[in-house]
């Protein structure tokens, strides 16, 4: 599982570089939704929500995702063995609808793999 944790050490250490206040990296930092400020044990399923994804049925995989890993997407469970979020660009639109699974980007995805994707991430 990649950590993308981002201490807050590193954020006030960044802003002393480049001169300017710890708030602009903050927010900079918690924009993405790839960077966490709090370390998270569970594994993360994204789903791109960008036009390209919506028109191509990105909507219908958060929904089998959903059902797939019994919770519903940005949850807030501390529990949960799976996070399922949506991200507003995966920059895969060729690819569309896309879903990123531990770090790593997918293309082509459908709402009939959803089974198969939550237990790629090792959720059951």
């Amino acid at each position: 599982m990649i950590d993308s944790a981002i201490c807050l050490g590193a954020i006030e250490v960044t802003a002393w570089t480049l001169g300017i206040p710890s708030s602009e990296v903050y927010g900079a930092a918690t924009s993405y939704s790839e960077l966490r400020i709090e370390r998270s044990d569970a594994r993360v399923i994204r789903v791109c929500t960008g036009l390209s994804c919506i028109a191509n049925g990105a909507d219908d995989i958060v929904v089998a995702l959903e059902s797939a890993t019994g919770s519903r997407a940005h949850a807030e469970s501390n529990d949960a063995a799976v996070a399922l979020e949506t991200s507003a660009c995966g920059h895969l639109c060729a690819l569309a609808p896309a879903i990123h699974v531990d770090g790593r980007w997918q293309g082509r995805a459908a709402p009939e793999s959803a089974a198969a994707i939550v237990a790629q991430a090792g959720a059951r």
